[in-house]
C-alpha cells in the first residue's frame, strides 16, 4: 500500500488564501491609485483642459482608473485558475 503524502487539499486552501491577499493587495494600490489621480482629476477640470486633447486623454486615464478594480478581480480570478492548474498537475 502506498502511503504517499497526500497535500492536494493544502494546494486548495493556499489557492483561497492568495486570492484573498491579491483582492487585499489590489485594494490598498486601488486606494493608492485615487489619493494620486484624485488631485489630479480635480486639476484637470479646471479650463486648462477644456476644449482640448488634454480633456480626451484625461477622460481615458479617468476611465482606466476606474477600471482599476474590475482589472484587479480578472488577475486574481484567472492567477487561481493558473494555480489550480499548475498545482494540481493537469498539463504535465
Amino acid at each position: 500500500m502506498n502511503h504517499a503524502l497526500n497535500d492536494r487539499a493544502q494546494a486548495g486552501g493556499i489557492g483561497i488564501a492568495r486570492v484573498f491577499f491579491s483582492l487585499g493587495v489590489g485594494a490598498i494600490v486601488f486606494w493608492i491609485l485615487n489619493l494620486v489621480t484624485d488631485p489630479l482629476f480635480a486639476r484637470a477640470d479646471t479650463v486648462n483642459t477644456a476644449g482640448s486633447a488634454g480633456a480626451q486623454g484625461t477622460s481615458y486615464l479617468r476611465e482606466a482608473v476606474a477600471f482599476a478594480p474590475i482589472l484587479f478581480a480578472f488577475v486574481t480570478f484567472f492567477g487561481l485558475i493558473a494555480y489550480s492548474v499548475f498545482s494540481r498537475e493537469v498539463l504535465g
